[in-house]
């Protein structure tokens, strides 16, 4: 009991001494919401060995994520976000585009694994991105999305495994505007959620802000770093947890 009521006391602190929120989410803040994401399941050269079979799954994991809602957790964030003086940004390794269905500003996400809401030439052709096509996948059985441009078939863009045809442009851009927004902050807060400690890609930006943060994570939550506020939970219960302290505490 004393030493919960130090880690919310500690949680209140860090949120009145910052003027930024960094937000790294991972996997479990979109499992929550009921949703997975699909990169484990393909190579470029699987996606384009069994091209319609892959826009199949693709299509219908699509209309899993344009028909969730985001969990409670996500408005919360949000709302505590809009009391710092810089905002907040968010990076995640989902590519379900759940942020910015919950009412986050696209401008401060920084998908480090693309977004399934644009497609790209498999090839590619071009650094164009379009808007990634909705069909009827159980009744168009033989129909394959192709780039208007050269006749290729089109792919999410998303990082496959082993992919040296990803399109960067997307992530480019915003790795330069999150590192713009870290260099008008002073001090920045960060939420690292549901991040395991596999996610090498997360938890490099996470930890670079180790003097202020919070990892919510039900197993991987340890820190050797004496000011990390570690949280054992999962991401609606972190949450929650840090949204009390924030309210309650002085």
């Amino acid at each position: 009991m004393i030493h919960m009521l130090h880690t919310m006391k500690q949680i209140k602190r860090m949120f009145n001494n910052c003027d930024g929120l960094l937000i790294v989410a991972g996997t479990e803040m979109s499992s929550e919401s009921g949703l997975t994401n699909v990169d484990s399941l393909y190579s470029i050269f699987e996606f384009l060995q069994e091209p319609i079979s892959s826009w199949k799954y693709i299509c219908h994991n699509f209309d899993l994520y344009r028909n969730t809602e985001p969990h409670h957790g996500f408005k919360i964030l949000q709302h505590l976000g809009n009391q710092f003086e810089q905002g907040c940004f968010v990076v995640t390794s989902n590519f379900d585009g759940q942020f910015q269905k919950a009412g986050f500003d696209a401008e401060k996400i920084y998908e480090v694994n693309g977004n399934f809401n644009w497609s790209q030439c498999s090839i590619p052709c071009s650094s164009e991105l379009v808007p990634t096509p909705i069909f009827d996948y159980q009744n168009d059985v033989d129909y394959i999305p192709k780039c208007h441009i050269c006749g290729a078939v089109l792919r999410p863009n998303t990082q496959l495994h082993i992919d040296n045809a990803w399109n960067s442009k997307l992530f480019d851009s915003q790795k330069s505007k999150f590192k713009n927004w870290t260099n008008q902050c002073k001090n920045i807060l960060c939420i690292e959620i549901g991040a395991d400690a596999s996610n090498s890609s997360l938890r490099i930006i996470s930890e670079q802000f180790f003097k202020n943060l919070i990892r919510i994570n039900p197993k991987d939550f340890k820190h050797s770093h004496p000011n990390v506020i570690s949280l054992p939970l999962k991401a609606k219960f972190g949450i929650d947890l840090i949204q009390y302290a924030i309210q309650e505490f002085e």
